[in-house]
């Protein structure tokens, strides 16, 4: 960073050169056009110069400096934009005088400021000469406000000074004047043991600044402050009371509760179940060779916790003067030294809860012992504060282990999904073999009934077919014959053809259509 400062600052000089020779050589008549380059030059110069400046500040960790210059020469530019565009409308319109020197509209009168500072009010009434067409810096106006702006100006930065006498305090707040460094305190505040006057909503008149300096405190205001996320550009962490954040109703755990580009959520060590339990035996090191003292088994919680404040009161509810003056004056950044008290309780808290039971259970009676501990941490501290309420919205594990924690979850779902499907497929296997030996023995039993009745059936035509054959042999043949073949032969054409020696048969197997079919037929066609 140190190379590019040198180099800045080189370039820097050496364009002032430049700049200035360009800027002398525009004065000339036949080198009026080296006055825009000139100008832009010079401009560029500045703005090297201030971004040197702002490296130079940021080396010493004064980052504002930075911001400045970030927007300042964009700013710049803008203005400069705007110039050239009204430059080049205004001069269609502007009265031609003959023997005018023209000017191109990318001449900007704003960088010829830095050109030649010491003609401002020339290059105002040069720029007023050209637009207009006549001499206006030779009228009576331009010449009085040529005189005259200078006690003007004058009259207006005193004006300004001595506004600085006039002190308005707002109603939910309260100023301490400063007199030369000291705070002021009326002599009746002494004797009633205040520390310095507090002066009340109003109108007041001071000595103006820098011998007389107005604190205010906003002391009837109720501030909230939120711990547990960290704010990486460092941003305020108090803000007005009900002055909610615009975020979803329902954020899963498995979410990032923070912008990323904004900051990060703050981690806390919570002990497990087992840790928690009176006289519990320390985990047992892993291998046979382990030594020394092995950790205890942990939990991370990411928790983000709400309390308020305000200044301290009295007893009797009105605002303590002395507690206002220690949170002005006790320390630069009060709220800072707040904020570390909360992470405190909060450590302390984290390292005495089971993680399971503080986020299902427990978060109320935690966020009542916070806001115990850190009125006992705020008063002891002497701030000059006091906590009126604490809350505890959101407690849950990092968002990087919460698809762990679903997978799980899920293995789990999927073990009893395949106990259930297992315990069904068991259930209908076993009632489908109970159906299929019911059948089994059904189709058995019916087997067994029909063949015993079969083979007495077929006994008793056994034994009237043999009375039947011994009342009468050949008839009984030549009946079972016929009956046999009139049964092989029931559904076949036989033909019974002569046999002759000399003849040729011939056998048309087609069949025939009837006669009447073809006449009804016929008739059905001339039917009209």
């Amino acid at each position: 960073m140190s190379a590019v400062g040198v180099g800045m600052v080189f370039i820097s000089f050496l364009g002032f050169l430049i700049g200035k020779y360009a800027a002398g050589m525009a004065q000339n008549r036949g080198f009026r056009l080296l006055r825009a380059a000139g100008g832009y030059v010079l401009g560029n110069v500045i703005a090297a110069i201030l971004i040197a400046v702002s490296m130079a500040m940021y080396y010493f960790h004064v980052t504002w400096g930075e911001r400045v210059v970030t927007f300042a020469i964009p700013a710049v530019m803008g203005l400069v934009a705007l110039e050239m565009l009204a430059n080049l409308v205004l001069d269609i319109y502007r009265p031609r005088v003959e023997g005018q020197e023209a000017r191109p509209p990318y001449d900007s009168r704003l960088l010829g400021l830095f050109a030649e500072p010491e003609g401002v009010f020339r290059t105002v009434a040069a720029t007023l000469d050209y637009q207009f067409g006549f001499k206006v810096s030779e009228t009576w106006f331009y010449r009085f406000m040529e005189r005259a702006i200078i006690p003007l100006a004058l009259v207006q930065l005193i004006s300004l000074w001595l506004l600085t006498a006039l002190v308005v305090v707002d109603q939910d707040e309260i100023v301490f004047i400063e007199r030369l460094g000291r705070p002021y305190l009326r002599a009746n505040d002494a004797a009633e043991g205040i520390r310095a006057t507090v002066f009340t909503p109003g109108l007041y008149l001071k000595l103006p600044w820098p011998f007389s300096v107005a604190r205010h405190v906003p002391a009837y205001k109720v501030h909230e402050m939120s711990v547990g996320k960290v704010l990486e550009a460092r941003q305020a962490h108090w803000t007005e009371m009900l002055n909610v954040m615009d975020e979803a109703d329902v954020v899963l755990w498995r979410e990032l509760h923070i912008d990323p580009r904004k900051g990060y959520e703050v981690s806390f060590l919570v002990p497990s179940t087992a840790e928690l339990e009176v006289g519990a035996e320390p985990p047992a090191p892993e291998g046979e060779g382990s030594a020394g003292p092995v950790a205890p088994r942990v939990n991370l919680a990411r928790l983000e916790c709400t309390f308020y404040l305000r200044v301290k009161r009295k007893p009797n509810g009105e605002l303590d003067e002395n507690a206002a003056f220690t949170y002005q004056y006790r320390q630069a950044d009060v709220m800072e030294h707040v904020e570390k008290l909360a992470y405190r309780a909060l450590c302390r808290i984290a390292a005495n809860q089971d993680f399971l039971g503080w986020v299902a259970e427990d978060r109320g009676p935690v966020a009542d012992k916070f806001l115990r501990m850190m009125r006992e941490a705020v008063e002891e501290a002497d701030l000059g504060l006091e906590v009126v309420d604490a809350t505890m919205p959101a407690v849950h594990p990092p968002a990087e282990v919460a698809r762990p924690y679903e997978a799980v979850v899920a293995a789990l779902e999927e073990r009893e999904s395949l106990i259930k499907q297992g315990e069904q497929t068991s259930i209908r296997t076993r009632k489908g073999a109970e159906g299929r030996r019911e059948e089994l023995v059904s189709e058995a039993e019916g087997y067994a009934y029909r063949e015993s009745k079969v083979a007495k059936a077929e006994a008793e035509q056994f034994l009237a077919q043999l009375d039947a054959y011994r009342a009468a042999p050949r008839v009984y043949l030549f009946r079972t014959y016929f009956d046999t073949i009139e049964h092989a032969f029931e559904k076949q054409k036989l033909y019974v053809v002569p046999v002759t020696a000399n003849e040729v048969q011939i056998i048309d197997l087609q069949e025939k259509i009837r006669t009447q079919l073809l006449e009804d037929f016929e008739a059905l066609k001339e039917t009209p």
